[in-house]
């Protein structure tokens, strides 16, 4: 099978995803909406009482560490903020969504959504240090779901993605994200575009996935948000929180840094702020869960 028509099976597959459930395209909407009043948001995520009950759940995690526990979605709201409690219950709806995989010798879903996790937090963190208002969440969402082409690869063409796996293992200054263009056409933040999109995921969430392995940038892109996702991504990997199947961490890139206007003591307050959680993390993945 050449690239061409492997790329076309991609598209194919990707097509073949069972459409999101409901209450995701609903959330979706107040994802975009920045005048959303508490009861329209909890009445959506209410309406879907599995997805409520997991995100109280990730809202009592030690993550946020609240010592009385919240037990109602408006108490939810009060202490985490409007915004996080809309992009948890958006990215908890997708994660569900999303086909299950097996796990291989160097790749973990487990381990994938760890580093996932701590990506979202990097994000994040990243923005309030950019001045971004702490209301704005959507930064958690692109961290989040970042990764999420690699699940559609390793599901549908596992037996590609084990190729571009092993040869990063034998030649580990190569990136995942070439050897997958290596074996299949394309990367994972395209691929992840591409589900997205399909989802009608607002593009302040698609772009940023989709070039962030990319060297030349499209007209129009947000190269800051393209920068702190790419920050973000390289900071967990360095610490070793999750496993995203790169053997080597990548370098943090100068230019990156320029955009963004960030020194090396900013990323060293940003990885000791990392470490401080990683336990927080852990319980706030053990919280997110699909199981």
């Amino acid at each position: 099978m050449d690239k061409t028509e492997l790329k076309e099976r991609i598209y194919a597959k990707i097509d073949e995803l069972p459409t999101i459930p409901v209450v995701v395209t609903r959330l979706l909407g107040l994802l975009e909406n920045p005048n959303v009043q508490v009861k329209e948001l909890t009445g959506v995520i209410s309406s879907d009482p599995a997805l409520a009950s997991k995100v109280l759940k990730v809202a009592n995690s030690a993550y946020y560490g609240f010592s009385q526990e919240i037990s109602t979605l408006d108490r939810a709201v009060a202490l985490l903020g409007l915004n996080m409690v809309k992009s948890l219950a958006l990215s908890i709806g997708i994660l569900r969504n999303l086909p299950k995989t097996k796990d291989t010798e160097h790749f973990t879903t487990q381990g994938l959504w760890l580093h996932s996790l701590a990506v979202a937090t990097a994000a994040k963190e990243l923005g309030y240090m950019l001045g971004r208002p702490r209301e704005d969440d959507y930064l958690f969402v692109v961290g989040l779901l970042h990764d999420v082409g690699k699940i559609v690869l390793l599901h549908f063409f596992m037996d590609r993605y084990l190729e571009a796996l092993e040869e990063i293992r034998v030649h580990e200054n190569t990136g995942l994200f070439v050897a997958e263009r290596q074996a299949m056409g394309f990367d994972h933040g395209e691929v992840g575009a591409l589900v997205l999109k399909r989802w009608k995921f607002p593009m302040q969430v698609v772009q940023p996935i989709a070039v962030h392995h990319h060297q030349k940038m499209p007209a129009k892109i947000n190269l800051k948000d393209v920068a702190c996702l790419r920050i973000a991504d390289t900071i967990p990997q360095e610490l070793g929180l999750g496993q995203e199947g790169n053997p080597t961490p990548p370098g943090i890139l100068s230019e990156d840094l320029d955009i963004l206007g960030l020194s090396e003591p900013d990323l060293d307050h940003l990885r000791r702020s990392l470490l401080e959680d990683r336990e927080k993390l852990e319980n706030f993945f053990t919280a997110m869960s699909m199981g």
